[in-house]
């Protein structure tokens, strides 16, 4: 009886690490830039362009932000943002995404920073 009690208790422990691990492996927002029309190279950019974001398959929404301003919310795939850099200040701007699945969750993507130019 005290084996199968230690091996129950032992299975326990090897088998909980996993659950939490798959947790923890879950799809990100991967949020990524595209040029539509323009130029781009070392961080500078002008023209037409497009937020794009890769999700989990239950997403829901997507707000798109330039320098923590609400531009854009998508509520349909393909959850895309299209802006031009003339319509913005020349200098340094930075992007994120915040989704939301269906259950009412929330996460954000990355940050990342390109400098807009005339």
């Amino acid at each position: 009886m005290k084996n199968q009690f230690f091996v129950l208790i032992l299975c326990m422990f090897m088998f909980l690490p996993v659950a939490i691990n798959a947790q923890e492996l879950e799809e990100p927002l991967v949020l990524g830039l595209s040029k539509d029309y323009g130029y781009a190279a070392a961080g500078q950019i002008q023209g037409s362009f497009s937020l794009k974001v890769r999700s989990p398959n239950d997403l829901e929404r997507v707000d798109f932000y330039i320098d923590d301003q609400l531009v854009h919310s998508a509520t349909q795939p393909p959850f895309q943002f299209k802006f031009n850099t003339a319509e913005y200040s020349i200098g340094e701007h930075t992007f994120f995404a915040v989704g939301f699945r269906s259950d009412n969750s929330m996460f954000s993507s990355s940050e990342f920073s390109r400098e807009f130019i005339s």
